[in-house]
């Protein structure tokens, strides 16, 4: 289901209380049970996290499991020793484990995707693929930070990524002034541009398009 906390609320009203207790009393244990197993399940998509990962599939498994991990901590309460908090309570820590490496290295790559060589420039594909799917993963954990244990992590990341984003977006802009036709200049302001409407806001991305625009007219 889309949306597993509307099952969860209809067992609470069944049931008569928002407890673990209580569901499980009238017969619906089994729907705790299921979302457990469903939260569980997405442990898959983290085995792999790494520059050439499925970040898109990545991010989506990140968004379930944090419906999954809301619709149970957010509206029941667990006894002391439950199982299912101490289940929810392993994947998340294998989840966030999974993760915290790859937010580690956001800004490092995104400032060697923006390096520029001086004598004879190479774009680095890699990096710069790197890069993006970076700032959507972090961009996916900022949405779903309330289901796992990265907040240091996320905090200084996200911090960081916003800074180092600003330096390549004024340096790359002004490249593109004194060179509109240059490849490589070109490659990287498009990148920081999707970046940056990821990380900052499509209104913010809208005007850098614009000042884009401009400059190319006046050349």
């Amino acid at each position: 289901m889309a949306q597993p906390t509307k099952l969860i609320l209809a067992a609470i009203k069944v049931s008569g209380a928002a407890t673990e207790v209580s569901v499980r009393r009238a017969g619906l244990g089994p729907l705790i049970d299921a979302c457990v197993s469903h939260a569980q399940n997405q442990l898959r998509f983290f085995q792999a996290i790494g520059p050439f990962a499925d970040i898109d599939l990545i991010c989506r498994a990140l968004e379930r499991f944090h419906k999954l991990v809301r619709a149970l901590t957010g509206y029941l309460e667990f006894s002391r020793g439950s199982q299912a908090t101490a289940v929810l309570s392993a994947i998340t820590k294998h989840v966030s484990d999974r993760i915290e490496p790859r937010l580690k290295e956001v800004v490092t790559d995104l400032n060697q995707a923006m390096r520029r060589r001086e004598n004879s420039d190479r774009l680095d594909t890699d990096k710069l693929l790197a890069a993006v799917g970076g700032i959507y993963l972090l961009a996916t954990v900022r949405d779903c930070r309330d289901s796992l244990a990265l907040n240091t992590v996320y905090e200084q990341a996200w911090h960081q990524s916003g800074q180092a984003l600003e330096i390549h977006i004024q340096r790359n802009m002004e490249l593109f002034k004194e060179n509109p036709d240059d490849a490589n200049t070109i490659a990287r302001l498009d990148a920081v541009i999707q970046m940056a409407q990821v990380r900052f806001s499509p209104e913010y991305a809208e005007t850098l398009k614009r000042a884009r625009q401009a400059a190319e007219r006046r050349n």
